[in-house]
């Protein structure tokens, strides 16, 4: 439905889809109000995507599989919550909270229970396999770095296109080149 009503309408800011697909979404969906604000994001980033990297207007609308969930978690969404020392993942899903057991290795379980490293966002995927099928849930944890109290300066940080960030303290600028960021 978003999809379609962004193609249609060449809409590719999240807040304009959601203005025009929100109320239409929930009422036609069981999705959570989190659940459609996700959805509405993904959708807006794959038109604003294709807009950006110069491909012409598509000819059709986006298709996106059931096959692959983002998810946020820490401290900015409600959608998913890791308790490593159980190794438990609660979820959201549109029957409600699910918690699932899960497997991970000793060295990826080291970050999930460390107290440096933070939860941020997920993607759960669904796999089919020789085998079967399978959930498989990636997450991306982001390291807390101790405050500290020094205020001598200011750093500037420009962000761009040609280069992702330009950096400084004043003095020396420092170029992150983007170009193997985009085609």
């Amino acid at each position: 439905i978003a999809s379609m009503v962004a193609f249609e309408k060449g809409v590719t800011t999240r807040y304009a889809l959601q203005e025009l697909v929100y109320s239409k979404l929930r009422t036609s969906t069981r999705l959570t109000a989190q659940m459609t604000c996700s959805a509405i994001r993904k959708v807006a980033a794959a038109y604003k995507s294709m807009r950006s990297n110069g491909r012409r207007r598509p000819e059709r609308p986006a298709k996106f599989s059931g096959n692959c969930m983002d998810l946020e978690g820490g401290s900015r969404g409600r959608d998913f919550r890791l308790y490593p020392e159980r190794r438990i993942a609660s979820i959201s899903t549109v029957d409600g909270r699910k918690k699932l057991s899960y497997r991970c290795g000793d060295f990826q379980c080291s970050y999930l229970e460390s107290p440096e490293w933070k939860v941020q966002a997920a993607k759960l995927l669904y796999k089919r396999r020789k085998k079967g099928c399978r959930y498989e849930l990636h997450v991306q944890v982001v390291r807390q770095t101790p405050q500290r109290n020094n205020s001598d300066g200011v750093l500037g940080v420009d962000t761009g296109r040609r280069y992702l960030a330009v950096a400084t303290a004043g003095e020396n600028a420092h170029f992150f080149k983007a170009g193997y960021l985009k085609p």
